[in-house]
């Protein structure tokens, strides 16, 4: 059971807002917060917050999310990144010969993409080289 949020969880019947008086109880609260900021709404400022807009959504804390997904088979190397700012998939498909060419192909695309996420394949988990080379720029 949580206390304060009028939640009740642990009724037979299951789920959130089982009681009619813990629904009574948050109908109450989000209704006396919507009129408290309905009224600085009408074009005044609430003197508590320096004439700060009281419905104004805060700011995007969170950094947009960037995925590189790896995927490597022989010689081939092919990697997909999903940017979710710009909403755009990049794809790049490359052959390597040799551990240098794997490692200047990895390190060019992370510096495109600089991603924030990477996913890889158990394949990659165990080439500790290059799980080195895709995690450390």
């Amino acid at each position: 059971r949580r206390q304060g949020g009028g939640y009740q969880s642990n009724s037979r019947s299951g789920g959130l807002f089982n009681s009619g008086r813990a629904r009574e109880q948050t109908n109450h609260r989000n209704n006396s917060n919507s009129n408290r900021a309905a009224s600085y709404s009408a074009g005044r400022t609430n003197p508590r917050t320096n004439g700060r807009d009281d419905n104004a959504a805060p700011p995007d804390t969170e950094p947009a999310l960037r995925v590189l997904s790896f995927f490597e088979q022989g010689s081939r190397i092919a990697f997909a990144c999903y940017n979710e700012e710009e909403n755009e998939i990049v794809f790049e498909d490359e052959c390597a010969h040799s551990g240098v060419d794997t490692e200047r192909i990895c390190r060019s695309v992370l510096l495109a993409t600089r991603p924030n996420l990477i996913l890889v394949s158990n394949k990659v988990l165990t080439n500790a080289p290059l799980l080195e080379c895709l995690t450390t720029m």
